[in-house]
């Protein structure tokens, strides 16, 4: 599980969870940014890589409660 905040160049923010995060770089910055949130409620559908000023992404190990 991963939580994916997405900082604009305007100043606004979006965090979602997504089970699988796929980001492709080369020597000029990100080329691809991919996510699958399959079950979760809300989520980017499309994002314009030119209006993005940070990606951050956080691996949160899945926990079983009172076990």
């Amino acid at each position: 599980m991963h939580e994916v905040t997405i900082i604009f160049k305007s100043g606004a923010k979006t965090r979602f969870w997504a089970n699988k995060v796929t980001v492709q770089r080369n020597g000029f910055g990100v080329t691809n940014l991919a996510w699958d949130c399959e079950g979760h409620d809300l989520y980017p559908l499309h994002l314009n890589e030119d209006n993005i000023d940070a990606i951050m992404i956080n691996d949160k190990e899945e926990t079983t409660h009172g076990k």
